[in-house]
């Protein structure tokens, strides 16, 4: 035997203890390793699959409808199911109203049903369940199918029952589960409803929970998403929002119609107002057909644009025609010359109304005084400017050689303004002025300008006139 070879001792047919435990606590290891990953894998994939991907099941609960109908207004549209190619119309609310839509079911299966949970990606709906007796089922069924959008009227008040939502329904125990769960047997049925809140016009609405069943004794589950198609809006809009009453000379008026309408209001009282004394700026409003259907054909300017070029089709319930006159003078009032604005204050029914967007009302007011040149169009208009950088912008005002001008006010009070009389005067009886706008390097609170950002010149004298030019410019990077 060779001295290198090892010795018979050193390898023996039946390993020892040491070696047997070793490789035993290995194989347990992968094994519980495995086990682990196919839980953790399986888990997450139930977890994922009962929110997001359980199948619907039309053979275990049937609704009337997935997505809620509403009884729309002539002008938009019928009563009618909605294809399921086009978008349904919403219904309109106003901020702190409150709403229901109830959805009719039955167990259409031959196993009883439990409803257990809910869940939404809005937090501003809640969602009930009921059951109903067989001829109060069938009497709600009807009205259903007949008026989609109106209120259901019950013999009796049904008891309703709060549904939890899914992140709450996990963390209960078994016994409570079963009490908060709704058992629907065999051909019975009820109504599921959901209720929301309109809080707030930049937030919307989104009413779309899926609502998760399944069949007794059974984990498979299944969901069903019911849609309530609804939108948050203001009580009164007006179109156009701004009203152009184009120009005015001395001793002239101005008249132009637009219009107020609602989509949450079958009639309102509109109370609008320019500032307080001012009489040069007279408004009144009429009702198109108070009291009765109203077509295209009576406010046809409200309809004026093409339908496919709108975002949506305005949902009108009420319209009424405003009829906005501006006068250059009345009494001892005087317009400004140069570029007028004004935003008009809403009243509805005798309040303040804050959730409207006020009506504007601009034009310009010529007199004896030219202000840039053809490409100002009357206005600073600033170039792009960012705000480290800030702007500049001259223009060259030529304004009658007996005027004295003066710098009034000017809007945002943080640019700066500086007015110089020119030496060089080509006329006499004409004077030439240097109008520069600044808007200082790193200024804070800089923002784009627009109207009614202007700078306001005084003409001294009695009785003292004043020159309102507006400013524009887009604040960039």
């Amino acid at each position: 035997m060779s001295a290198n070879a090892p010795s018979p001792q050193s390898y023996s047919s039946s390993p020892g203890k040491k070696t047997v435990f070793r490789y035993g606590a290995a194989l347990v290891a992968l094994v519980v390793i495995i086990g682990g990953l196919a839980w953790v894998a399986q888990y997450t994939t139930m977890r994922k699959k009962t929110v997001e991907q359980l199948p619907t099941s039309p053979a275990l609960l049937k609704f009337a409808r997935l997505t809620a109908q509403w009884k729309m207004h002539p002008l938009t549209e019928s009563a009618t199911d909605v294809p399921s190619d086009e978008k349904p119309e919403p219904k309109d609310y106003e901020v702190g109203w409150k709403g229901f839509y109830d959805f009719p079911f039955v167990n259409d299966s031959t196993s009883d049903v439990e409803i257990l949970m809910y869940s939404t990606t809005c937090d501003c709906s809640s969602v009930q369940a009921c059951l109903l007796p067989g001829d109060e089922l069938k009497n709600v069924q009807m009205q259903h199918q007949e008026s989609p959008g109106e209120p259901l009227v019950f013999s009796n008040a049904p008891k309703f029952v709060e549904l939890k939502r899914d992140t709450e329904w996990r963390s209960l125990g078994a016994e409570d589960k079963k009490k908060a769960h709704i058992l629907v047997k065999a051909g019975e049925g009820g109504i599921v409803r959901l209720q929301w809140s309109a809080k707030s016009l930049s937030l919307g609405l989104n009413v779309a929970p899926r609502i998760f069943f399944q069949r007794v004794n059974s984990s498979l589950g299944a969901q069903v998403q019911l849609t309530v198609p609804v939108a948050v809006t203001a009580p009164v809009s007006f179109r156009p929002q701004r009203v152009s009453m184009g120009s005015l000379t001395a001793g002239t008026s101005a008249k132009k119609d637009f219009y107020a309408w609602s989509s949450t209001r079958d009639h309102f009282d509109l109370d609008l107002s320019a500032a307080a004394g001012d009489a040069l700026f007279e408004v009144a409003s009429t009702p198109v057909r108070p009291g009765g259907l109203f077509s295209r054909n009576d406010c046809p300017d409200l309809f004026a644009e093409d339908p496919a070029k709108l975002k949506s089709r305005p949902r009108v319930r009420s319209v009424q025609r405003v009829t906005m006159t501006v006068h250059e003078n009345k009494g001892d009032q005087y317009l400004d010359l140069g570029s007028f604005f004004r935003k008009l204050s809403v009243k509805l029914d005798g309040h303040p109304a804050p959730d409207v967007q006020s009506p504007e009302i601009m034009g310009r007011v010529h007199g004896d005084l030219s202000i840039g040149g053809a490409d100002d169009q009357a206005r600073i208009r600033l170039k792009a400017f960012s705000p480290r950088d800030g702007a500049i912008k001259a223009v060259e005002l030529s304004a009658d050689s007996k005027w004295q001008l003066e710098i009034y006010k000017q809007e945002p009070e943080w640019i700066k303004v500086k007015l110089t009389r020119l030496d060089n005067q080509d006329s006499p009886k004409r004077t030439l002025w240097r109008l520069v706008v600044i808007v200082p390097e790193n200024s804070p609170g800089v923002r784009s300008l627009e109207d009614p950002d202007s700078v306001t010149l005084r003409i001294v004298g009695t009785p003292e006139r004043f020159v309102r030019i507006p400013i524009e410019g887009q604040k960039g990077n």
